[in-house]
């Protein structure tokens, strides 16, 4: 009697319970799912699929609906200014710092220099 053997679809159920449990979906792991039938190969191939399949409809913009698309806009705008607000900040500070420095490095030339023509 021939087996039907594995198909996309049985895979990707098996890739989706594995996910719900909080396990990888591993080849090996999606394999056991399957009850120790399908060949890596074709598994691989299938979960390959899965995935392009997957990252196409999460890239794809025109899936999103237009508040959620202005609330990412929001955010990232506020993600924009508070990491320009970080970097001056930060800039500010390392350029006080390199003034002290420098007028540090003065003093102590200024100093040195005295002491030799003396």
């Amino acid at each position: 009697m021939a087996r039907g053997g594995i198909n996309k679809a049985l895979v990707s159920k098996a890739r989706a319970s594995l996910i719900s449990r909080g396990d990888n979906p591993s080849i090996d792991a999606i394999r056991v799912e399957l009850g120790n039938t399908g060949s890596k190969s074709t598994i691989h191939r299938y979960l390959r699929e899965i995935e392009e399949e997957a990252s196409a409809r999460l890239d794809d913009e025109a899936l999103l609906s237009q508040p959620i698309k202005e609330l990412v806009g929001r955010l990232a705008s506020v993600l924009r200014q508070e990491a320009q607000s970080l970097v001056d900040e930060h800039q500010t500070k390392h350029q006080s710092q390199l003034k002290s420095l420098t007028d540090r490095f003065q003093e102590l030339e200024n100093s040195l220099t005295k002491q030799l023509t003396h």
